[in-house]
């Protein structure tokens, strides 16, 4: 009897959505799923593991959109079967243009022990990474409830001091919709000033791309009374300095505060939790958090930390240490929104050890 479903249904609400494949829609396995609404972006869902969709049907559980889309196309990110080759797949992808009334409003639900339908847990869409440093405290959150523009935008952060460069206009005008194209007209016959302006914006990560946010940097000087531990910069005392030497041996109590480094510890990752959540206006505490720790301490020690603040709840990683980090921010920042000309751009610029270009 011939199978009369349709090969791709996209399915969902602004509170959840999902996407169902007959077997051998996608011939590989499915890595990345992208929603787009003409050219924005207004969903993007990784899959870890890959989901094989070439050999059964899939019913896989995507980012919720933040808007309906009114011309929905569905990109699937994926790998084919490779199975006596020792090299890696390339990547390939398949595009699926929809009319939008073909986006159903069936529930997401998944089949239970007994046979009822029990609601399926969304992704985790709201992940924070951690760095508490010799003096400065950041954080980082990866929302993908945060709907991006086009890849090809310009850094906000890169363009406001791109035009903090350009020279005063004499007669004021409205900022253009196109920075790219007003940073050229405003420095019309000033190259000096042009190649400062786009090495500033080029200067600055695309975290907006990247479904990624910031908070202010804090000082890593800590303000402790009784069993509270705040930062230096949200609060007022003695400040205790120089606490992130105490990594190395929890046990023992830490000079001014009273406490052991293990209870510190939990207490500054806690409260940074906290204010991370208030300052970005998140709608729940963070569920997932990422901690770097310092490149020189020793595995066991790690060990120790990383058991310490599992007691905060929800999922807690501690892969990366801190020069690590600093590496891939700084390879973010080189390779921009778009990694294929990033790439290209960063050969064009490499040498070989034996001379000549990579």
């Amino acid at each position: 009897m011939p199978d009369d479903r349709p090969s791709l249904e996209l399915y969902g609400r602004s509170g959840g959505a999902g996407l169902a494949l007959r077997r051998g829609t996608v011939p590989g396995r499915i890595e990345r799923v992208d929603v787009l609404d003409g050219s924005a972006v207004v969903s993007t869902t990784t899959f870890t593991p890959p989901v094989d969709g070439a050999a059964a049907d899939a019913d896989l559980v995507l980012t919720p959109w933040r808007r309906r889309p009114t011309a929905p196309t569905v990109v699937v990110h994926y790998r084919r079967h490779q199975p006596e080759s020792r090299v890696p797949a390339p990547s390939a992808r398949g595009s699926f243009r929809l009319d939008p009334e073909q986006i159903g409003d069936r529930p997401m639900t998944q089949a239970t022990p007994d046979g009822s339908p029990a609601q399926t847990p969304g992704p985790d869409l709201i992940g924070a990474f951690f760095d508490f440093g010799t003096s400065r405290a950041v954080c980082g959150v990866f929302d993908r409830r945060r709907v991006r523009g086009s890849d090809a935008a310009l850094p906000a952060a890169g363009v406001e001091r791109a035009r903090s460069l350009l020279p005063v206009q004499l007669f004021a005008t409205d900022d253009s919709p196109d920075p790219a194209q007003e940073i050229e007209d405003r420095t019309i016959g000033i190259p000096r000033i042009r190649g400062e302006a786009w090495r500033e914006v080029f200067g600055c990560a695309p975290l907006d791309v990247h479904h990624v946010s910031h908070t202010r940097p804090r000082t890593s000087d800590l303000v402790v009374t009784g069993d509270s531990v705040d930062f230096a910069t949200d609060a007022t005392g003695e400040r205790i300095r120089g606490a992130k030497r105490h990594l190395a041996d929890l046990d023992i109590e830490v000079p001014g505060t009273g406490l052991s480094g293990r209870e510190l510890f939990r207490g500054v990752y806690a409260r940074f939790a906290e204010l991370v959540a208030d300052e970005l206006k998140l709608p729940r505490a963070i569920g997932s958090l990422s901690v770097t720790f310092p490149t020189k301490l020793p595995p066991d020690k790690r060990d120790e930390l990383l058991k310490v603040l599992r007691t905060l709840g929800g999922k807690v990683e501690m892969n990366i240490d801190e020069a690590v980090a600093a590496a891939g921010f700084a390879m973010m920042k080189r390779l921009g929104a778009d990694f294929l000309l990033g790439v290209e751009a960063f050969r064009l610029n490499a040498r070989c050890p034996e001379g000549g270009r990579a």
